[in-house]
């Protein structure tokens, strides 16, 4: 189904497709603490920003966005096509402060093999010294990170903020390097603040010694 600039959209939780208002075209967020922190006003990107939207009305099943812009504007003298909805597809929430644990269960399990074979492990959605710290003290032994290099991908607004207090608490026990994930952080803080953000990022990190 397409949407096009000023339809209503249904983003539910997991689960909760049939529950969404009859009429209105629908997806389902898997990360159902995401859709908890938003609020009216809030900024909803998907698909790495090519539709973007923002938060009307919230309900227990999920949220009612606007489409603000669907990434596709009319070609000469033809009608705008509009966004086609597609599975799979990657959500940011710029203006939402999401509680959730970057570590997951899946990644818990796994952590005895990193451990035992792995040179370095890149750490995805980390937003703040504590979620360094979870993966630290998750190792299957006490100095078991300590010979692991860890990469912490920068990714959102959370992340930026927090850079320093990240930096200090895995360099501090640990190789430690940070990766710039440029298309996520240019959706998150949009697109004229990444190169001046960029600089920043690379400025702490020569200042700590540690390579971006």
């Amino acid at each position: 189904r397409r949407v096009r600039r000023g339809d209503l959209v249904a983003i539910v939780r997991p689960g909760l497709l049939e529950q969404a208002p009859h009429g209105l075209a629908a997806v389902e967020c898997t990360l159902s603490p995401a859709l908890a922190g938003t609020a009216p006003g809030h900024r909803i990107f998907v698909d790495d920003g090519r539709l973007s939207t923002i938060v009307r009305s919230t309900a227990d099943w999920g949220v009612t966005v606007e489409i603000l812009g669907d990434g596709e504007g009319p070609a000469a003298g033809e009608e705008a096509k509009g966004y086609r909805l597609k599975p799979e597809k990657g959500i940011n929430f710029p203006d939402s402060e999401i509680a959730v644990p970057a570590l997951t269960d899946d990644d818990r399990a796994i952590l005895p093999f990193v451990a035992g074979h792995a040179d370095g492990i890149e750490f995805s959605f980390v937003q703040g010294p504590d979620d360094v710290a979870d993966l630290q003290q998750a190792a299957p032994s006490p100095d078991g990170w300590r010979r692991i290099g860890l990469v912490k991908k920068v990714e959102t607004r959370r992340a930026v903020r927090a850079l320093p207090d990240m930096v200090v608490r895995a360099a501090g026990s640990q190789p430690a390097a940070l990766m710039i994930a440029r298309g996520d952080l240019a959706v998150e803080i949009g697109f004229a603040r990444l190169a001046e953000i960029q600089e920043e990022i690379l400025w702490l990190g020569e200042a700590a010694q540690v390579p971006v």
